[in-house]
This record gives C-alpha cells, sequence and structure tokens, in this order.
C-alpha cells in the first residue's frame, strides 16, 4: 500500500481549513511519515494557533519535537511542557511494559487495544501520547484481572462499577498513576453500540507485536483496523473525531495493510450501513486499497 496522506475532504461544499489548519496538517502528514520539517516564516508567523491546535488534538509533543529538530529558535519557550509530556507517557509506558510481563507469568493473556498498538506505529513512540492503556478479556475471566490488578496497587475508579455486568471497567494504580481500561466486551452491551460487537463475533487469530523487548498480543490487523474504525464511529456518536484517531487509523493501514482484508472491512461496515463513515474516514486519510 502506497503512503497514506492526510487531507481533508475535497466535496465542494466543505467548509475551507484556516490557513492555521493548513499549516498544522502539513507538518502532522510529515511528522507521522518521519519525515523533515522544514522551518518557514509562515510557520513563525502562526506558530502559537499550530500549537494550540497541536494541544487540542493530543500530539503536541510529535508538532514541538518536529519544529525543534527544524532548528526552529522560537519553539524552545515551548519545550518544556513537550518534554514533561513525554516523559510522563515513558515512565507509564515502562509501567505497563512491566504490568504485562507479570501479567504473563501469571498466565493472564490479555490482547493490547489501540494504546500501545498504536504508538509503536510511530518513529518516537512517547511522542505520541495516551490517557490509558486498553485490554481486551474474556468476560469469565474478571475475577482473576480483578484480584491481579488489586494485588499490584490499582484500584477501581468507579466503586460503584459492577465486575459481573458492565462492559468496561477503569482502574488506576495508586503509585505510579497508570490507567487502565479492561473491557469484557469490545463496545458497550447497550442499545447504541451493542450492534458494533457483532463484527467480532468470529474473532480472528491475534497478532503479536514487540514493544521494548517484551511480545504482547493484540487483535490481528483486520479486527484491529475494524475496531479502531468502530470506536472512532463511536467518538463520533459522543464528540466527534480527533485528528490523532485520523494519524492512527492512517499509519495501520500502511504497515498493515498487506494483512488486513479489506473486503471484511467493507463488508462489515455495509452491515451496520457504515459505508459512507468508512469512505470518509478513508478519503481523510487518502487511502488507496
Amino acid at each position: 500500500m502506497k503512503s497514506l496522506k492526510i487531507r481533508n475532504l475535497e466535496d465542494s461544499d466543505k467548509k475551507p481549513l484556516s490557513e492555521d489548519q493548513e499549516l498544522f496538517l502539513n507538518i502532522l502528514n510529515r511528522v507521522i511519515h518521519n519525515e523533515q520539517v522544514s522551518f518557514n516564516e509562515e510557520i513563525d508567523a502562526h506558530v502559537k494557533e499550530i500549537l494550540y491546535l497541536s494541544s487540542d488534538h493530543f500530539v503536541y509533543p510529535l508538532i514541538v519535537n518536529a519544529l525543534y529538530s527544524s532548528c526552529y529558535e522560537g519553539i524552545k519557550i515551548f519545550e518544556k511542557r513537550a518534554i514533561d509530556q513525554t516523559i510522563r507517557q515513558a515512565a507509564k509506558t515502562a509501567s505497563f511494559v512491566m504490568l504485562y510481563k507479570k501479567m504473563s507469568e501469571k498466565g493472564l493473556k490479555p490482547l493490547i487495544l489501540k494504546g500501545m498498538v498504536c504508538r509503536n506505529l510511530y518513529a518516537e513512540p512517547e511522542l505520541r501520547p495516551s490517557v490509558d492503556e486498553d485490554l481486551l478479556i474474556k468476560p469469565g475471566e474478571i475475577r482473576k484481572y480483578h484480584q491481579f490488578f488489586t494485588e499490584h496497587g490499582f484500584i477501581l475508579i468507579n466503586e460503584e462499577e459492577n465486575l459481573e455486568k458492565d462492559s468496561e471497567l477503569s482502574y488506576k494504580n495508586k503509585e505510579n498513576g497508570l490507567y487502565l481500561e479492561i473491557h469484557r466486551y469490545l463496545f458497550p452491551q447497550d442499545e447504541i453500540f451493542s450492534d458494533l460487537n457483532e463484527l467480532f463475533e468470529k474473532q480472528n487469530e491475534s497478532m503479536k507485536i514487540n514493544a521494548y523487548g517484551v511480545e504482547m498480543e493484540a487483535l490481528d490487523p483486520t479486527d484491529h483496523l475494524l475496531y479502531m474504525l468502530a470506536h472512532a464511529y463511536k467518538h463520533l456518536i459522543y464528540s466527534g473525531i480527533g485528528i490523532r484517531q485520523i494519524c492512527d487509523i492512517t499509519l495501520f493501514s500502511e504497515k498493515y495493510g498487506a494483512l488486513i482484508d479489506w473486503k471484511t472491512i467493507v463488508d462489515s461496515c455495509r452491515k451496520l450501513h457504515l459505508e459512507i463513515f468508512l469512505k470518509a474516514v478513508l478519503k481523510i486519510c487518502q487511502n488507496t486499497i
């Protein structure tokens, strides 16, 4: 699959992008493809707006690092915040890697969703921040995981969450602040999103990724891309899709494109009447299947 590019939709009635947005997307496009960003006076004139957009879309360290690498002197006053975010992400990643190793030693084998899988797509993973780490487990094993997390310093963020009934449980480590989202099902079992779970009833074999020397299991490429798309749709229903999600989908499709069953992707979206949504997302990514 050839390189994907982040572009706006080309519909005639679209709302045109501002100059700030165009610059932001152009820089981000080069960043995620590990290309050098060339500093120019146009960037200098719009840098505050560019950084505001990068913060709003949770890609601040990526943009600041790119401008710093381009020898843009004006970025130095913004550097500390980006470094702080990167260090915090590195610490959370290290904590999660150690936790995963301990889970494996106990025979617990959750599937990694989004966070670690997505960060691994970037040239410098810690520049792509994650709020939490998402794990998919077998519904009947929730008690085992709950006991394990409790023994390793985690508490339920909401004590009213029901271990046996809730589709998703949130944990936080009291010492290192690591957040975990534990999924018994990929999507809530409610009237709004329960149909999305039907897409994964015949789940494929898992794939393995290597993160910091540790082999982890994740959904296979087709299922994981389908999950990322369905998760983006869920976000659209609530509040809209962020550009970081588009970056993740772009890079994932580039890396695993040859292993993805695109017919299954299209058929699955058509089944739930999401083909227009799929077309829109892939057009934004400028994906050529």
